[in-house]
């Protein structure tokens, strides 16, 4: 109401006004209640974002939405605004949080279109990743595995996830060693919480995929720095003798699960695949 009654009273100054007034506007989309500042972006088309800054309030909006379980309105929302938008780093910002609210909602083919719906000369590499781990769920795993390869070491935790999803384990096992390889920091410099999972997982599809090389090189190179922190168990039964692993990997199922390590098919490892040397 404050917007609609200073636009009214000072016409003469609208151009001059217009910069505060949009700073207001971004500053009510980030802090009013989340339903509020919906409808307040909803009656107030002519505050479209205009720079990323204030598109960034828009997709901040969004996130509150989620938080509440409104899913549907956090989409509509960017959906509107994607419709609206003309300015190419807009479309791309809204475009790729869209399609995550999709992807997380289920529906691969409109997250897919979300993505298309601003396309540019070169994706950046959060892009091509979340458009990869969208075509191996539409089917294209083939094209979604060129895609992640293209990008390299940036591509390899993604690659393996893709690889994992399709039960590929001994192609998951070696993208995920190609991830850690790179980021894992040099010793002595302490594991923080990602890296221990990602330590943990590529011992869990190395295990799943019978590789006896892969499991002596993760035990001799990471074992002790895994020692004595989260996930030190579970890194030491994966990767030490795998007879011995599988006995005790129903006790650890539902905290490697909980961490997304594995599907829940670790019976898996019980019908392992011949050791790969």
């Amino acid at each position: 109401e404050l917007l609609q009654e200073t636009q009214r009273f000072y016409t003469e100054r609208a151009a001059e006004l217009r910069g505060p007034l949009r700073a207001a506007f971004a500053v009510a989309l980030e802090t009013a209640p989340p339903l509020n500042a919906a409808s307040f972006y909803d009656a107030h088309p002519e505050f479209m974002p205009e720079d990323e800054a204030s598109a960034r309030s828009v997709l901040m909006l969004a996130d509150r939405l989620v938080a509440l379980d409104l899913l549907d309105r956090a989409s509509a929302l960017l959906g509107n605004v994607l419709t609206r938008a003309t300015d190419p780093a807009i479309r791309r910002l809204v475009s790729t949080k869209l399609a995550m609210l999709r992807f997380a909602d289920g529906d691969a083919s409109g997250a897919l279109a979300a993505l298309d719906a601003a396309p540019g000369d070169v994706e950046e590499p959060d892009r091509v990743i979340l458009r990869a781990k969208l075509l191996a769920r539409t089917g294209n795993r083939n094209r979604a595995e060129s895609l992640l390869s293209g990008l390299g070491n940036s591509g390899a935790e993604a690659l393996a996830e893709i690889r994992a999803e399709a039960q590929d384990w001994p192609g998951a096992s070696q993208a995920m060693l190609r991830h850690i390889r790179t980021a894992t920091p040099p010793p002595p410099e302490p594991l923080n919480p990602a890296q221990r999972r990602d330590l943990a997982r590529a011992g869990a599809f190395a295990a799943m995929a019978n590789d006896t090389d892969a499991l002596a090189h993760l035990r001799e190179t990471y074992g002790a720095r895994m020692a004595g922190g989260p996930l030190a168990e579970a890194f030491v039964l994966l990767t030490s003798d795998s007879a011995r692993g599988v006995q005790d990997l129903p006790r650890l199922q539902r905290e490697i699960s909980q961490l997304r390590l594995l599907p829940e098919r670790l019976g898996g490892l019980n019908a392992a695949a011949p050791p790969v040397r």
